[in-house]
């Protein structure tokens, strides 16, 4: 029943979307920080969400990542960063799939299948060295740009980041496919791989996110620039 609801919802989003999708705002090329990518209606909320997660990523994660840095060595944390890419093969198979590219969808089910052996249920990726076997992976938000719809409007999401309204669908379904959720929804475990993660990655990223941030005139306006042209060369490949 609470799957069932779930689509349902799901659903109405992607109606919704398709409405979202055509009003875009028009270019300023007069003023490149004006240069909307994408609608914001919501910037007096986003830009709070992104303060919120700025200080849980840099004065609770700062400290708690000198720590974990200090524990698991690059290696490690490589390591870990590949079985949770590993894991999530079946929802970039699925999404390949639903956008027609076979070629994808292919490689990744040779890549999963190469690194969860010979990788050791993939916490060594031995399929890096073979270039065709590491194609950009697809989310169930490009599936969807893939078919026509646009960003929607932008979302800032408490610790999840920056999203969009299509991209946020996308989370949503694909978070739905994939075997944790099957494995163990809603329990102490599937929380705790989603948020070590989580904190993975970010221990990956924290330097660059620090370092942008640093750079930036206004952080918010960058991240959002650098999130959206990212998202949308990922649809056009």
């Amino acid at each position: 029943m609470v799957l069932g609801r779930s689509l349902v919802v799901l659903l109405l989003l992607v109606v919704l979307l398709g409405g979202c999708a055509a009003r875009q705002h028009a270019p300023n090329s007069a003023d490149p920080l004006a240069d909307e990518a994408i609608p914001d209606p919501l910037e007096p909320l986003n830009r709070a969400m992104f303060r919120l997660n700025d200080v849980i990523i840099t004065d609770v994660f700062g400290p708690v990542r000198t720590v974990y840095v200090g524990v698991f060595p690059q290696d490690v944390r490589n390591g870990f960063g590949n079985f949770y890419r590993n894991l999530a093969a079946p929802v970039r198979v699925a999404n390949a799939l639903l956008q027609l590219k076979g070629d994808k969808a292919a490689a990744e089910v040779v890549r999963f299948l190469l690194n969860t052996t010979f990788g050791i249920l993939g916490f060594f990726d031995v399929s890096r060295p073979f270039v065709w076997l590491n194609p950009s992976p697809e989310d169930f938000g490009q599936t969807l740009g893939h078919a026509g719809a646009g960003h929607g409007f932008y979302l800032v999401l408490p610790v999840l980041g920056p999203t969009s309204l299509r991209d946020g669908i996308g989370l949503v379904a694909d978070a739905l496919a994939s075997p944790t959720f099957w494995w163990a929804p809603l329990t102490p475990h599937a929380w705790a791989i989603q948020t070590h993660n989580r904190a993975n990655t970010l221990s990956q990223y924290f330097d660059e996110y620090q370092k942008t941030k640093a750079d930036a005139l206004d952080p918010y306006l960058s991240f959002k620039d650098i999130y959206t042209q990212h998202r949308d060369a990922l649809v056009r490949e």
